[in-house]
């Protein structure tokens, strides 16, 4: 055979294989993008619908708790506001220390962990125990939030998923992610917030491969959360909330640094509540009793310490409660709950406490500055 025609054979067949190789590589590629929009979509819609359950058993527990007490009235209800949650406590306890201890607290640093160091594994078990633990908790008085064990949930969920359609642990980090995203969706009906949440703090990174996948997942599970609960968001702020005077701007400079003044005060109080029942050396079983009898005796005082505190925190940012005295002894007390709820080994997360105090300083700074300065008209 000739060489010319021989070569010119050759060069045929290498254009074929690698046409061949190109639409492979494009089929793939498809797949794989059909693959991960799926997997987003069905991920994201489980961790709306878990968010939405979540926040139902929790918002239900504490209003039975609530309406006991405003049904039995004077002595009666202050014990049952002293003892409730310490009773919750006994009964997380067994949870907490020998079920699920994965349950303690927040749970979002687990999460952090299993994506970075565990190729997004965590453990099924908290499907069962973590909701569980945090009803009891939550429901029965505790100084907690929803929003990190939401979070625990879903990637609790995402892990099993993704061990079901055997995904490698790069997709399943991803997953874990996407779940983080619709749980925070769901709960605050703020996707936007759901998908910085994930890239932020779960994965620790933007990445442009997968950052598609966790949008599609914040927007599914907010379309979960809404078609069941509405398309109020979780605050509602004031709608003629407008920036009166370019003078305000040094005002909300000082309270972000002022702020974070106050952010240590509350992580140094969750710390050393801690630190002190390890000194005390109190039984493990005992822990979240104890911690829930010190909520109920601070609940006395200021009973809106108790719970989440979403009410309290709509209020405070709509200018209902404002007088001074009350709002300091409020952010004080709500502090202290949270350290020791924490502290105690109690199951619930800090951001909706953390939300309930920054409303409040935030009031208490307004009202300072708007008695200083009239005659800028500031709305606190």
């Amino acid at each position: 055979m000739p060489k010319g025609r021989a070569r010119r054979r050759l060069t045929v067949r290498t254009r074929r294989g690698l046409s061949r190789l190109a639409s492979w590589t494009r089929h793939e590629a498809s797949n794989e993008t059909l693959s991960l929009v799926v997997s987003a979509i069905v991920v994201g819609s489980l961790a709306g619908l878990a968010a939405v359950g979540f926040d139902a058993m929790v918002h239900g527990t504490g209003a039975f708790v609530a309406d006991l007490r405003s049904r039995i009235g004077g002595v009666n209800a202050a014990l049952v506001t002293l003892l409730t949650p310490a009773l919750g406590g006994l009964l997380v306890a067994p949870i907490v220390v020998r079920l699920a201890p994965d349950a303690r607290g927040s749970g979002i640093p687990h999460v952090m962990v299993a994506v970075s160091n565990l190729g997004g594994r965590v453990s099924r078990r908290l499907l069962l125990w973590r909701p569980l633990a945090t009803v009891l908790s939550i429901g029965s008085g505790a100084s907690l939030g929803t929003e990190g064990p939401v979070v625990q949930m879903g990637a609790a969920l995402a892990s099993l998923v993704s061990s079901r359609w055997r995904l490698n642990d790069e997709r399943r980090r991803n997953l874990v992610a996407v779940a983080a995203a619709g749980g925070i969706a769901a709960t605050f009906n703020a996707p936007i917030a759901g998908v910085l949440f994930a890239l932020e703090v779960v994965l620790g990174q933007f990445q442009g491969r997968y950052f598609a996948s966790v949008v599609v997942g914040a927007v599914s599970a907010t379309a979960v959360s809404r078609s069941l609960l509405g398309d109020a968001p979780a605050f509602t702020v004031p709608p003629d909330y407008v920036l009166g005077s370019p003078l305000e701007l040094p005002i909300y400079f000082l309270l972000g640094v002022l702020a974070s003044f106050v952010g240590v005060a509350f992580i140094r109080v969750m710390v050393g509540s801690e630190d002190l029942l390890n000194v005390l050396k109190v039984r493990a079983w005992a822990r979240p009793a104890l911690g829930g009898l010190v909520v109920g005796a601070l609940a006395l005082l200021v009973p809106e310490v108790l719970g989440r505190g979403y009410e309290t925190t709509g209020a405070v940012l709509n200018g209902e409660l404002h007088a001074p005295a009350f709002l300091l002894a409020l952010m004080v007390g709500k502090v202290l709950a949270t350290g020791v709820s924490i502290g105690s080994w109690g199951s619930g997360g800090i951001f909706a406490p953390v939300l309930m105090v920054g409303a409040i300083f935030g009031t208490l700074v307004g009202e300072a500055a708007g008695a200083l300065l009239p005659q800028l008209g500031l709305r606190p």
